[in-house]
C-alpha cells in the first residue's frame, strides 16, 4: 500500500469532522499568520478525505478549500464570500423573488438552482459540520470559529448523494480542545459595522471536552426605501455549543448544538427598469400588472394615457425608477427578513481492530418570515410575503476500513423533512378597483433513503482504482390550496397596511381558485456511480481520470397566477449530470509550489430552470429545459518562493450551451445558461515584513475577476451583468511574542457595482436587482487566550 507521507493522530481531525468528510480536501492552505516566527510555508496536508487517511495530493478529486485563518485573512464574513476566491463558483445571496437576505443560490461548474421555495431542491449541497442543509433559506451561514471551508466540484452522487449534482460546499467548525483557551475578536467598519465573536474551549474533565462560541453581527443597511427604512442591513446572533466525550479508548461521542437569529429589514432590492402598461399593447403583456393598474385604478389620476403613462406619478412606469443603486420608492410594510434556525448533531465513533463505525444523527428546524415589493412604487402593483416553517431529520451509519492494498467505506443514510410554506402576493384585480391577495398554502413531506459504498484498490505503488455506488429512493408528497381573496379597495391609499405575514387560509373565500391539490406524490429511484483511475509516477505528481453521475429530484411547482390545469399540482422531473473529468496534482520537490488542475465535460439532462412563462400568468416556476453540455477547466496554485511571500490563485473556464430545449420552454436554444460566467479568476498576494523592533506586518491583496453573466434563463437584457473585477486590501500587525492581532482592510476597494441577486418579469412589469455593497473599510482586533 502507498506510504502516506504524514499521518493524522487520533484527534488531529475530530470524530465529528471525520464522520462527515466524504470527499473534502484542503487545497489552498495559507499559514502566514499561523507561525509568525517562521513565516509562510507550503503545508503538507493529510485528511480523511474518502473516510480513510490520505495525503491531499494523493486524492484524485477536484476540490478547493480554505482554512479558517485563510478566510479571516481575506476578510470574509459569511460562506457566500468564498466565491470570490474559487474558480467556477457563483454563490448569490437572496435568491430572486425571495426577499430573504440569508438564502443561498449556488452554481458550481454551471450547475445550480435559483428558486428558494420548499418545493425545489438546491443543485449544490451545503453542509455544516456534516449536516445537509436542505433549504435555500438559512444557508448563507456566518463564519463562526471555522476550521475549514471546502468546495467539492462535480456530482457527488456516491458518498454525499441527494442534491449534490453540481457539487457540495462544506463548512467545518473547530472542535473542542484538551486545554482551556479561546479567542475574542471585534470588527468595526463602514455603515456602523460592529461584529463581535467569542470562542472558548472548556475541558470539563480529562475525558469530557467542550467549546462555546457566539457571534454577533450588526451593520446599517445601504438601500433606503420609501418609508425611510434601510434595507440590506445585518442584525444576527449565532451561537454554538460542542461537547466531546471520550468514554473509552475506542468510543467517542460528540454533540453539537447551534442556533441563529436574524432580524433584518430585508434584501436591498432596487428597480433597474419598470415597464408601463398601456392599451392595446404593453411591454409587460396585455393583462400585466401595470396595465391593470394604469387603465383602471390609477391614484390620484383619473386615467393614464399614452401621453402621461411614463411621466404622471399617479401612473405606474419608469417615473418610479430612482436611477440609484441605493434607493427605492417602495413602501411595502412586509419587507423584512426574520430567520430562526436551530440545529443539533450527535456523532458516535467506535474504533475496532478491523474497521471504524460511526453513527451521525441530526435535526434542524427553520422558522422564517420575509417579503419584498417588486414594483418599487408606493402602489400595490405586485409584492410578495412568505412564511416558511421547516423541520428535518437525518440518520447516517458508516463503516470504514482498510487492508494492505484496499480501502473501503459503506453506509446507510436516511433523511426526512416536513415543511409548510405560506406565500402571499398583492396585486390589482381584473375589472374592478380592488386589490387581490393571492394565498398559496403549500405543505411538503419528503423522504430519502440511500445505501452506498466505495472502495479503492492499489494495484501497485503507482496505480489505484476507486469504484463507488449509491442507490437512492425518494418520495415527495405535496398538498396545496391556492387562490385569490379580496384584500380591499384600491382607492384606499393605505390598502397595503392591511397586509399580513400570517393569514387563515379558507379556500371557500377564494374568488378565484388556482390550485386545489388534496394530495399528490412522486417517487424516484436512482443509482449513481463513481469510477476513478489514478496514476502516481512519482511522489510529487498524480494524474487521474474520473467518471461520475448524479441526479436532483423533481417536485411540484408551488405558485401560479392563473388556474393550473384541472386545478391539480403540476410536477417537474429530476435532472441528471454525467461527468467525465481528468486532473493533475503536482507539488515541487522543494515543497514551494503546488498546482492542481482539472478539465471536465458535463452532459446535463432535463435541466431544472426558473422561468415565468405566459401560461402561469407570469408566476415563476420550475421547468425542465431539455439538454446542455458544459465543458470547462480549473487551475489552482499556491507558491511560496520565500518565507516572506505567499502567492495563490486560480482560474476557471466554462463553455455552457443548450443542445436542445423542451417544447414547453419559450426561449431560444441560443440563450446562455443563467448565472454561468465563462471566465472566473482570482489572485492573492501576501508579504510578511519583520519589524526591527519585533513583530510583523503582513499586507495582503486579493483580486477577483468574473466575466459577463446572464441573470435569467430568458437572457433579459435588464439582468445582464457585465464583466467586473473586485479588489480587497488588508494589512495585519502582530507584535512579537503577543497573542493579539490587528487588521486594517478595505473590501471592494474600487467601488465596483455588481449583483448579489437579479430578477426580471416582463409580464408583471419589473426588473430588480440587489447590488452588493460598495467600498467598505474595517478594523479588526483579535486576542487569543
Amino acid at each position: 500500500m502507498r506510504n502516506h507521507r504524514n499521518t493524522l493522530t487520533q484527534y488531529s481531525i475530530s470524530p465529528l469532522a471525520k464522520a462527515v468528510m466524504s470527499i473534502g480536501l484542503t487545497t489552498l492552505i495559507s499559514t502566514g499568520h499561523v507561525n509568525a516566527a517562521s513565516g509562510f510555508q507550503l503545508e503538507e496536508v493529510v485528511v480523511t478525505a474518502r473516510k480513510v487517511e490520505e495525503n491531499l495530493q494523493d486524492a484524485p478529486l477536484a476540490v478547493s478549500a480554505f482554512t479558517g485563518e485563510g478566510l479571516e485573512q481575506r476578510g470574509f464574513a459569511d460562506i457566500s464570500a468564498v466565491a470570490q476566491s474559487t474558480p467556477n463558483l457563483v454563490f448569490d445571496t437572496s435568491p430572486p423573488i425571495s426577499g430573504n437576505s440569508a438564502g443561498a443560490a449556488v452554481f458550481l461548474r454551471g450547475v445550480g438552482q435559483l428558486d428558494f421555495t420548499v418545493n425545489v431542491d438546491p443543485g449544490v449541497g451545503v453542509y455544516v459540520d456534516g449536516v445537509y442543509m436542505s433549504r435555500s433559506v438559512g444557508s448563507v451561514v456566518d463564519l463562526i470559529d471555522v476550521e475549514r471551508l471546502e468546495i467539492l466540484r462535480g456530482p457527488q452522487g456516491t458518498l454525499f448523494g441527494r442534491n449534490t449534482i453540481g457539487g457540495a460546499v462544506q463548512l467545518f467548525s473547530k472542535q473542542p480542545s484538551e486545554e482551556f483557551g479561546g479567542f475574542a475578536s471585534m470588527t468595526l467598519g463602514s455603515d456602523s459595522r460592529t461584529d463581535f465573536q467569542l470562542s472558548m474551549d472548556v475541558p470539563l474533565t480529562d475525558n469530557l471536552l467542550s467549546k462555546f462560541s457566539v457571534l454577533s453581527r450588526q451593520r446599517d443597511g445601504y438601500v433606503t426605501d420609501g418609508r425611510g427604512v434601510e434595507l440590506g442591513d445585518d442584525d444576527s446572533l449565532s451561537a454554538r455549543a460542542q461537547f466531546e466525550l471520550r468514554s473509552t479508548d475506542n468510543l467517542t461521542i460528540a454533540l453539537a448544538l447551534d442556533a441563529t437569529r436574524d432580524r433584518e429589514n430585508g434584501t436591498a432590492n432596487v428597480a433597474t427598469e419598470l415597464f408601463p402598461g398601456s392599451v392595446p399593447n404593453t411591454r409587460s403583456g396585455a393583462d400585466g400588472m401595470p396595465t391593470r393598474y394604469n387603465n383602471l385604478f390609477a391614484i390620484p389620476s383619473t386615467s393614464c394615457t399614452e401621453d402621461t403613462l411614463t411621466t404622471d406619478r399617479g401612473c405606474f412606469g419608469p417615473q418610479w425608477e430612482t436611477g440609484s443603486t441605493t434607493r427605492t420608492e417602495s413602501t411595502f410594510p412586509l419587507t423584512k427578513t426574520d430567520n430562526d434556525i436551530l440545529g443539533g448533531a450527535l456523532t458516535l465513533t467506535y474504533d475496532m481492530d478491523w474497521a471504524t463505525f460511526k453513527s451521525i444523527t441530526a435535526v434542524r428546524s427553520l422558522e422564517s418570515e420575509f417579503g419584498r415589493d417588486s414594483d418599487h412604487s408606493p402602489y400595490p402593483i405586485f409584492a410578495t410575503a412568505n412564511v416558511q416553517e421547516h423541520d428535518q431529520f437525518s440518520q447516517e451509519f458508516q463503516i470504514t476500513g482498510e487492508s494492505e492494498n484496499l480501502r473501503w467505506v459503506a453506509g446507510l443514510y436516511y433523511f426526512e423533512e416536513e415543511a409548510d410554506e405560506l406565500t402571499q402576493i398583492y396585486l390589482p384585480a381584473f375589472g374592478g378597483p380592488v386589490v387581490l391577495n393571492g394565498v398559496f398554502d403549500n405543505h411538503v413531506e419528503n423522504k430519502s433513503t440511500a445505501l452506498y459504498g466505495e472502495l479503492t484498490y492499489d494495484f501497485s505503488d503507482a496505480w489505484s482504482l476507486t469504484v463507488g455506488l449509491r442507490g437512492t429512493d425518494e418520495t415527495k408528497e405535496y398538498v396545496s390550496d391556492q387562490g385569490f381573496v379580496v384584500l380591499g379597495l384600491l382607492s384606499d391609499p393605505n390598502v397595503e397596511s392591511n397586509a399580513s405575514y400570517k393569514v387563515d387560509v379558507n379556500p371557500n373565500d377564494f374568488v378565484v381558485t388556482l390550485v386545489d391539490e388534496p394530495g399528490a406524490e412522486v417517487d424516484y429511484t436512482e443509482t449513481t456511480t463513481r469510477m476513478t483511475l489514478a496514476y502516481h509516477p512519482n511522489e510529487d505528481l498524480m494524474l487521474y481520470g474520473t467518471y461520475a453521475d448524479g441526479f436532483k429530484s423533481g417536485g411540484f411547482n408551488p405558485r401560479y397566477l392563473a388556474p393550473a390545469p384541472d386545478l391539480r399540482a403540476v410536477a417537474f422531473d429530476p435532472e441528471y449530470v454525467d461527468m467525465l473529468e481528468f486532473g493533475v496534482k503536482y507539488t515541487s520537490p522543494d515543497n514551494t509550489l503546488r498546482i492542481n488542475a482539472a478539465a471536465f465535460i458535463n452532459d446535463y439532462d432535463d435541466i431544472q430552470i426558473s422561468t415565468n412563462p405566459d401560461f402561469t400568468g407570469g408566476a415563476t416556476i420550475t421547468q425542465n429545459a431539455a439538454k446542455a453540455q458544459i465543458t470547462g477547466l480549473e487551475m489552482e496554485f499556491t507558491y511560496v518562493p520565500s518565507d516572506a511571500l505567499l502567492i495563490e490563485g486560480g482560474f476557471g473556464y466554462l463553455n455552457a450551451e443548450y443542445d436542445e430545449l423542451s417544447e414547453d420552454v419559450s426561449f431560444s436554444p441560443d440563450n446562455e445558461l443563467a448565472r454561468v460566467p465563462e471566465f472566473t479568476g482570482n489572485l492573492g498576494l501576501s508579504y510578511r515584513y519583520v519589524l526591527s523592533q519585533g513583530g510583523t506586518i503582513t499586507p495582503r491583496l486579493d483580486l477577483t475577476y468574473r466575466s459577463e453573466t446572464e441573470g435569467t434563463a430568458e437572457n433579459d437584457p435588464q439582468a445582464h451583468e457585465d464583466a467586473y473585477s473586485l479588489l480587497n486590501i488588508s494589512a495585519a500587525y502582530q507584535p512579537e511574542g503577543e497573542n493579539w492581532l490587528l487588521t486594517l482592510g478595505v473590501s471592494n476597494a474600487t467601488d465596483e457595482e455588481y449583483f448579489n441577486s437579479v430578477n426580471v418579469n416582463q409580464r408583471l412589469g419589473y426588473a430588480e436587482a440587489a447590488y452588493a455593497r460598495g467600498r467598505e473599510y474595517y478594523l479588526s482586533a483579535k486576542y487569543k487566550f
